[in-house]
């Protein structure tokens, strides 16, 4: 009987160690620095082209369209539900 109390003690022990040693800021920055390394020689492996900024009005673009189409989406909502449609913003 001690034994086994013996081995779920040891065994709650291991637990909270490896749960403090995860929690550490020393381990949170060694991971950070692994994945950015691993992320860094995929975008080099692969000629990734996320590393390079981008032409701004192309974002620009796309925000113009999500905008357009949520608000004509949203919209045909109100009209179907029968509620007062808002005039769109600019």
């Amino acid at each position: 009987m001690a034994s086994d109390r013996k081995a779920k003690q040891a065994k709650r022990q291991r637990r909270k160690q490896k749960e403090q040693s995860t929690k550490s800021p020393a381990h949170d920055q060694g991971v950070l620095e692994r994945l950015r390394g691993v992320l860094d020689a995929w975008i080099v492996e692969t000629n990734d082209q996320g590393r390079l900024s981008e032409d701004p009005s192309i974002p620009a673009s796309w925000e113009a369209r999500m905008k357009q189409n949520y608000d004509e989406r949203i919209r045909d909502r109100d009209r179907r539900q029968g509620r007062a449609v808002p005039t769109p913003l600019p």
